[in-house]
């Protein structure tokens, strides 16, 4: 019952769609609690990261992204400084960041990070005695070595894996709910006020959804997805004899 929201209606079912995702996006977001005019980098933009971009973009960040795939690297907003995974990549994110540094970092990839944390190290945000300073938030399945303590600074890792409270909660699902002072962003709220963004014209997303199957062609469609760097992004399945989504 809880996760369930009427769409707007100039919003469509295939942006309803990818709500789920949109949910899971803005709960990193607000893990990081981005502020306006801050320096922020995604790493990766696929899905997750292309929404989490446009996201930080719309409260007024200056979003990088880090990506090598041309493809989902034309589909980002024009105010997204796209950059390569690549040394003169890394060194020119550190002087477009500059004076400040990175303030916010948010891992949207999945497999071994722990290069391209390191590599992070060297733009991310320092106080003035040379100590990292900031937020790392992984809202993809990054998996990652690290020595803490002195080694990372004050950099703050934060993991985000879920849509909003009361997402897998069975109670909250079914209709129990949470005192509202206490559990301002529940998931519930979370998807309302995204789909009203999108209704607005704040967050576009349509763009997003790259490829559109049959639901009897269902195994074709992960197939698809699970190549190397595909091009793809959000993929949506069509149900019925008359094409109903």
């Amino acid at each position: 019952k809880n996760l369930v929201v009427p769409l707007p209606g100039n919003v469509g079912m295939r942006t309803g769609a990818v709500s789920a995702m949109l949910c899971f996006a803005l709960e990193g977001l607000r893990k990081a609690s981005p502020e306006f005019g801050e320096n922020v980098l995604v790493l990766g933009a696929g899905m997750m990261g292309q929404v989490v971009a446009r996201l930080a973009s719309a409260s007024g960040c200056r979003v990088f992204v880090m990506e090598g795939n041309a493809f989902r690297a034309e589909r980002l907003p024009e105010a997204v400084k796209v950059v390569f995974p690549t040394e003169e990549g890394w060194r020119a994110l550190k002087e477009q960041s500059a004076p400040y540094g990175v303030e916010k970092t948010f891992f949207c990839f999945g497999g071994d990070a722990t290069v391209a944390f390191e590599n992070l190290k060297a733009v991310m945000s320092r106080s003035p005695d040379g100590i990292l300073q900031g937020k790392v938030v992984f809202s993809g399945g990054a998996i990652l070595t690290t020595q803490m303590a002195s080694a990372n600074g004050n950099l703050q890792l934060l993991s985000s894996a879920k849509a909003g409270p009361g997402y897998r909660d069975p109670v909250y699902e079914a209709g129990g709910d949470y005192p509202t002072g206490y559990v301002k962003w529940d998931v519930r709220r979370n998807l309302r006020v995204l789909l009203d963004a999108v209704a607005a014209g704040g967050l576009e997303v349509d763009s997003l959804i790259t490829h559109e199957y049959p639901f009897d062609e269902a195994a074709a469609a992960y197939e698809m997805l699970l190549k190397p760097n595909p091009d793809a992004l959000a993929v949506v399945f069509r149900y019925g004899a008359e094409g109903v989504e």
